[in-house]
């Protein structure tokens, strides 16, 4: 369960059950093209630097993949819109359980690719987690920062 109180969102979900927003079944944006895909990215940590410059290295990636990129500043934003089809990606660098379980059950529901970083299926314990909409937008990924060359090196 997902509860967004300002919006007076309920998302529900059970392991073969479907996805539910106040009742009503929902469904990714299974038919969104590349070149549209609006993505969300996790809120940067405040904590962990290590974290906060992968973060900040998957972002300087997925802006050259997609449309347009939001940053909602919570991660169960980030997967109920995805699950709902108002966004077609989401990129959650976490290992909280407590941030991403919900979610990754929402959008599983709801039709999502759900994956690791590494573009493999996504299992709790991982170091994030990316909901696509369709394969189109989960071939685009993973995250994997491109390696440089002997000539870019520092």
């Amino acid at each position: 369960v997902i509860y967004l109180p300002h919006t007076n969102e309920m998302f529900y979900a059970s392991v073969g059950g479907g996805a539910f927003l106040n009742g009503e079944k929902i469904h990714v944006n299974a038919g969104v093209t590349i070149n549209n895909v609006i993505a969300s990215m996790g809120d940067y940590s405040h904590v962990n630097g290590e974290v906060a410059k992968r973060q900040h290295d998957s972002m300087g990636i997925l802006y050259t993949k997609f449309a347009k990129i939001r940053m909602f500043g919570a991660a169960c934003f980030d997967f109920a819109y995805v699950a709902m089809g108002k966004t077609d990606c989401t990129v959650v660098i976490t290992k909280n359980l407590w941030d991403i379980a919900p979610g990754v059950i929402i959008c599983k529901e709801a039709g999502a690719i759900v994956r690791n970083l590494e573009g493999e299926e996504y299992s709790y314990g991982d170091d994030g987690v990316i909901a696509s909409a369709n394969e189109e937008i989960a071939f685009k990924l993973p995250l994997q920062p491109p390696t440089l060359s002997k000539r870019q090196t520092p």
